[in-house]
């Protein structure tokens, strides 16, 4: 029979019984601590590099020249240039 590291067990409701599980328990504890902690960096790094990444700026522009969206009734394009000398109020919002 091949020894334990921690050699025989002890009987339920002794105190070697309570003390191990006691140890068992903080030893868990650490464990979860030290994970939460890893997973709570690799969290805000990810946050961090992808706040501060540029990303692909060809997405959109902002340049006025070239703003356009697509047309509300029909298959066209409205865009900036068609109201150049006209008062015009652009709304955008977010219905979630």
């Amino acid at each position: 029979m091949a020894a334990t590291k921690s050699g025989p067990k002890p009987k339920p409701g002794s105190k070697k019984a309570r003390a191990a599980e006691r140890k068992r328990k903080a030893q868990r504890k650490k464990l979860l601590v030290r994970v939460s902690g890893v997973v709570g960096i690799a969290l805000f790094a990810g946050v961090f590099f992808f706040a501060f990444s540029e990303g692909d700026q060809a997405i959109g522009s902002t340049d006025t020249e070239s703003w356009d969206l697509p047309a509300l009734a029909g298959d066209g394009r409205v865009t900036l240039a068609q109201f150049q000398g006209k008062p015009m109020v652009a709304a955008f919002f977010a219905d979630w």
